[in-house]
């Protein structure tokens, strides 16, 4: 049986290949590698105006992209339906 020996041979290769992917699940310190040093950060805090200020933002270019959204949709809605009736010849 070459073929049965020659396939098992191919996988046994195949696999020494592939890389070691037990090192990229190791848990580590949110860092790559052998870094260690922690990361601080230090975020700005927001005031409960500024978070009303961005929260309007954000409803606001919701409500365009909403609008833009509908705009287009029924505008190829109506292309859509136009060019069938043209195809089944009713126009």
């Amino acid at each position: 049986m070459p073929f049965g020996e020659s396939f098992l041979s191919t996988l046994r290769s195949n696999k020494a290949i592939l890389l070691d992917k037990t090192k990229r699940f190791k848990k580590t310190k949110g860092s790559f590698g052998d870094i260690t040093k922690e990361i601080e950060f230090d975020y700005h805090e927001a005031t409960p105006e500024e978070l009303e200020t961005f929260k309007h933002q954000l409803q606001k270019k919701n409500r365009i992209l909403k609008i833009k959204t509908y705009a287009i949709t029924s505008i190829l809605l109506v292309v859509i339906t136009t060019l069938f009736l043209k195809y089944i010849n009713v126009l």
